[in-house]
């Protein structure tokens, strides 16, 4: 090239952004009730069975236990509005470094519905 001609092909100075991975979440089953820091995502939660004494003495189990697939499990006491609060025995899936700190602190297992 001549003296005093720069180079007139355009250069790549500007970085290609990197394709972010998703982020994997992993579901855990709380023990404990707890707030999420994060994103957060909701499972479900094992509804309880109900039983009912009969006159005879015995117990008759009026509604069976069973799965309730995307929601969370109710409040323990009536009344309770706690925003953001997920109470215990709801499943949720939590992004894997927020899954190993609450697994560690015992607030909640691993669960395996993934």
């Amino acid at each position: 090239m001549p003296k005093g001609v720069y180079d007139r092909q355009p250069t790549a100075d500007v970085e290609a952004i990197p394709a972010t991975e998703p982020v994997k979440m992993i579901a855990m089953k709380l023990e404990r009730h707890y707030r999420p820091t994060g994103d957060y995502e909701v499972v479900g939660y094992m509804k309880p069975e109900v039983k009912k004494k009969q006159p005879n003495g015995d117990f008759k189990v009026v509604e069976p236990e069973e799965f309730i697939a995307g929601m969370q499990a109710p409040a323990p006491f009536p009344g309770v509005v706690s925003t953001g609060k997920v109470w215990a025995s709801t499943t949720i899936k939590l992004p894997e470094a927020e899954a190993k700190n609450i697994m560690r602190l015992g607030i909640a297992a691993r669960d395996f519905e993934d």
